[in-house]
């Protein structure tokens, strides 16, 4: 760039960024600054093309130069408030925005910087005081539109933040953080496909770990595990560090049953943060999936150790002490999961087969019958009632309860043998004979045991993630 005088330079720096030409305007107004260091318009234009341009930090000791030189001008406290926002230094911007608002009560973009500052703290009543206002004023800016609706958001207001939301879409469809606010909201209030619609466009806007990471969020609550797996795992490449975006890929893993995937990233998510008890829980979730209870219990037992009230875990560890054959230590964790969900028939059905393991049986069978009550088709239910019926010695009570299995599920092997004992215990050994024939045509490999199995269901429970703010 030539030499030239402090005015050339700064006008043409200010030309370039009405055009929008941040990036190319930052020289002039460099050198307009080192021509003329004290000229506070200069350092205001280059601290808010700094500003444009993601370089908030470089504009910061520029802004604070020009409210030195001009400590009652509106504009340089506005953009030095925005500058301490995008930098997360919220409270220094809450400090210059209320004097610019104090300066300029009807100045919209002071109102929304301040309203932002005062959401990000927290300080929602205050927010939403100065957001709302700024709306009055400018009804057509859709950031300001978009700051509304996430203070809406924040608070757990969704319905008002979608009417917002939808309207800074309508005004600009540029702004990523008005799609990923837009498609928080449509999730929390499980609007799941419309959550998935905005959130894919937050990701062709801003394909980062985060964008990728609600999307696949969403894709997992909407059961779309293979693309919730494929946007996750975008994601964790991005950030290969980020406990929330190891965690929901392991829940997608989980969610399509692929649990020996699913282990290795919620391994890594519980060494990175050893004290998060959704991943502890998932992670113990994905090894009783896998089948590898015992390495499921400490992880476990670390979770209702500092929440006791966590439900989802005690349904976890009681399910693996279950699957190891310690009956006795999966009880008091079952019952802790029906005191709260007491129609649960997951846990009805494996609390039964825990007092079948302890041998209380009529326990067992009060539990059961009650999954069949419920759901008189539940297979595993009616099958494990007949077991606790057999094992009192009622195999006349067992037998329809077999039967309704088998009919049921005609070619499982396991039914049939149960239904053959009972039949044979019973003295209708003429049953059981011709029972094992239509077995043996349905499959050769069977074989009628003098045994009683049990069926388990419902691996692991996960817990649920939220989308990134």
């Amino acid at each position: 760039m030539a030499k030239q005088r402090p005015t050339d330079a700064l006008r043409q720096g200010y030309k370039l960024g009405q055009a929008g030409k941040f990036a190319e305007a930052i020289p002039y107004l460099e050198e307009a600054v080192r021509l003329e260091p004290e000229n506070g318009l200069a350092l205001n234009n280059l601290g808010f093309a700094y500003n444009k341009t993601r370089q908030s930090a470089k504009a910061i000791p520029h802004l604070k130069k020009a409210v030195r030189l001009a400590p009652e001008n509106v504009k340089y406290l506005t953009n030095l408030g925005a500058a301490y926002n995008r930098t997360e230094r919220y409270n220094k911007a809450i400090l210059h925005l209320q004097k610019a608002v104090s300066l300029a009560p009807e100045n919209p973009t002071a109102l929304n910087n301040l309203g932002f500052a005062y959401n990000e703290t927290s300080q929602h009543d205050e927010a939403f005081q100065h957001l709302l206002k700024a709306v009055a004023l400018a009804p057509k800016d859709a950031i300001i539109q978009t700051n509304l609706g996430d203070c809406y958001c924040s608070t757990e207001q969704y319905e008002k933040a979608i009417v917002h939301l939808e309207k800074a879409v309508e005004l600009a469809p540029i702004y990523v953080s008005t799609f990923n606010n837009l498609g928080d909201s449509y999730f929390f209030m499980g609007k799941y496909d419309k959550a998935i619609l905005h959130l894919e466009k937050a990701v062709e806007l801003a394909p980062d770990a985060i964008n990728l990471t609600n999307l696949g969020l969403a894709y997992n609550k909407s059961k779309q595990f293979d693309k919730a797996i494929s946007h996750l795992e975008k994601a964790v490449q991005l950030d290969p560090e980020d406990v929330s975006t190891l965690n929901n890929l392991g829940e997608a893993y989980i969610g399509a049953g692929q649990y020996d995937k699913a282990i290795p990233h919620l391994e890594k998510a519980v060494q990175l943060d050893p004290e998060d008890v959704t991943t502890l829980n998932n992670l113990g979730a994905a090894y009783n999936g896998a089948g590898y209870c015992d390495k499921a219990i400490p992880h476990l037992e670390r979770i209702v150790q500092v929440k006791p009230e966590n439900v989802t875990a005690h349904y976890n560890l009681g399910f693996a002490y279950n699957e190891t054959g310690q009956h006795d230590k999966a009880l008091p964790h079952l019952l802790k999961v029906i005191d709260v969900r007491p129609k649960n028939v997951i846990t009805l059905n494996n609390l039964g087969i825990a007092y079948n393991g302890t041998r209380q049986y009529d326990k067992a069978i009060l539990y059961l019958l009650k999954v069949v009550q419920v759901k008189p088709e539940n297979v595993q239910a009616l099958n494990n009632l007949g077991v606790s019926y057999s094992r009192t010695g009622h195999y006349d009570k067992a037998i329809p309860h077999f039967e309704k299995a088998v009919q049921l599920e005609p070619g499982n092997a396991l039914y049939r043998n149960n239904l053959d004992v009972a039949y044979t215990e019973t003295g209708q050994s003429d049953k059981a004979i011709l029972d094992s024939q239509k077995s043996s045509a349905i499959s050769k490999r069977y074989r009628p045991a003098q045994a009683l199995e049990l069926r388990t269901i419902a691996p692991s429970l996960k817990e649920e993630s939220c989308p990134h703010r």
